[in-house]
């Protein structure tokens, strides 16, 4: 059985690509911890971005309320000073927040593209 987690795939993972792909989302733009870790470079690194996320400094300045779970939602805790503070910052950029859960735009396929044109 091979360690999903093995030292030398955990050496190769660089919090700067990460930063530098959260530093490049634009005002508006919501991505998914998936997407994050796939812009910096590890597509299968969701995890490992959520967990670089959680351990930021506080006063940071990165923009850390445009990442997102998979589904759209929010991932604090309905009514959590982290929750309201969240949703407050995406309102503040103009995203749309029902129940806590932003619409994902998803990649389309090329037959999506083809039939159905760019709109």
């Amino acid at each position: 059985m091979v360690a999903r987690d093995d030292d030398s795939a955990r050496a190769s993972l660089d919090p700067a690509a990460l930063e530098a792909a959260l530093r490049a989302t634009s005002a508006g733009e919501v991505l998914s911890y998936a997407e994050l870790a796939r812009r910096a470079g590890h597509p299968r690194g969701a995890r490992w971005a959520a967990r670089w996320l959680a351990g930021l400094p506080d006063g940071h300045e990165l923009p850390w309320h445009r990442v997102l779970r998979a589904s759209g939602e929010i991932a604090f805790p309905a009514g959590s000073a982290s929750y309201r503070e969240q949703l407050a910052r995406l309102q503040a950029e103009g995203v749309v927040v029902m129940r806590g859960k932003v619409r994902m735009q998803r990649p389309r396929s090329l037959d999506e593209w083809v039939f159905f044109g760019e709109g």
